[in-house]
């Protein structure tokens, strides 16, 4: 008799696993391999595009949902800050990153997001960036600097 509850208990932990283990791959940041460098090198193109001052051209590496005045938000930042971003852009460092894909409906929406530290000027700049692919296009959804 107590062998037999063994082997229920045991079905009954396997079958939870088979349950559990696919919900909780899926909450947490998948592989940071490829997709990660596919936003490194979108996020440090549009930084190419802004020293360059060249806003136009930057605006594409937005996500279509999101469109922003690029000229005027760097612009503030640069008056507010007493920095010139035309004079060069210097990535020091990447911090915390990751990805993250959704299933919704009918398709599937990855959000990555990535830390970057960077020297303007002579000066730090923390930056947060969002990259969201989704039905609706790929490009940056969130560009903040702290």
């Amino acid at each position: 008799m107590v062998k037999n509850r063994s082997i229920k208990f045991l079905a009954v932990i396997m079958a939870l696993m088979c349950v559990i283990v696919p919900c909780l791959t899926s909450c947490f940041p998948t592989d940071l391999g490829e997709d990660m460098e596919e936003v490194k090198e979108h996020t440090l193109d549009f930084l190419r595009e802004i020293k360059k001052g060249d806003y136009e051209e930057a605006a594409k590496y937005l996500h279509p949902e999101r469109p922003a005045d690029l000229q005027r938000y760097f612009e503030n930042i640069e008056e507010d800050r007493d920095i010139d971003f035309q004079s060069g852009i210097t990535v020091k460092g990447y911090g915390s990153m990751g990805t993250n894909t959704t299933y919704f409906g009918e398709s599937d929406v990855t959000e990555s997001y990535i830390n970057l530290y960077l020297e303007v000027s002579g000066k730090e700049l923390n930056v947060y960036v969002v990259v969201i692919d989704n039905p609706q296009g790929y490009g940056i959804y969130e560009f903040e600097i702290y």
